[in-house]
């Protein structure tokens, strides 16, 4: 949030982008004059086990084994309907990405480090990047208002 504040973004969510029977969830979307960018939120203690084409991770903790999709399907997904709602309002070559960031310090992530699996502090310093400083122009109210229909109630 304290990003969004101080770069003019905006902030919707949770979200929830849906496009014939798949489904892909962001927890916020940050808009603004770069694009538009989704991140996933993941509360997990424990260890996060998974790989690029699998359709499941492995979540587990002391008491619990649970499996989830596979978040960097879902973050693809994500920016790609986030895309397509803009062209469809009109914004023309809209930047688009998700993340998916794991917030618990503690976490164990038995990820390959090129999936770039990221931490808050990893995210914070991904935010640091130029790509977010760049105007290009966009409209920030017409870009709200194509992702707004998405923003659960």
């Amino acid at each position: 949030k304290r990003f969004a504040a101080n770069n003019s973004c905006k902030v919707l969510g949770p979200v929830t982008l849906t496009k014939g029977d798949r489904t892909a969830r962001l927890d916020a979307v940050l808009v603004g004059w770069f694009g538009v960018f989704g991140i996933k939120s993941y509360g997990y203690n424990g260890q996060v086990y998974g790989n690029a084409g699998e359709a499941e991770w492995v979540w587990v903790s002391a008491d619990k084994r649970e499996k989830f999709a596979n978040p960097i399907e879902e973050c693809t997904l994500a920016a790609r309907l986030m895309r397509e709602a803009l062209m469809n309002a009109g914004v023309r070559a809209p930047e688009s990405e998700a993340v998916y960031v794991f917030t618990d310090s503690k976490l164990e992530m038995c990820i390959p480090r090129n999936l770039n699996p990221m931490n808050l502090s990893d995210l914070r310093s991904y935010l640091r990047k130029d790509k977010f400083q760049k105007d290009r122009g966009y409209d920030l109210d017409v870009m709200v208002a194509a992702l707004e229909p998405f923003v659960e109630k």
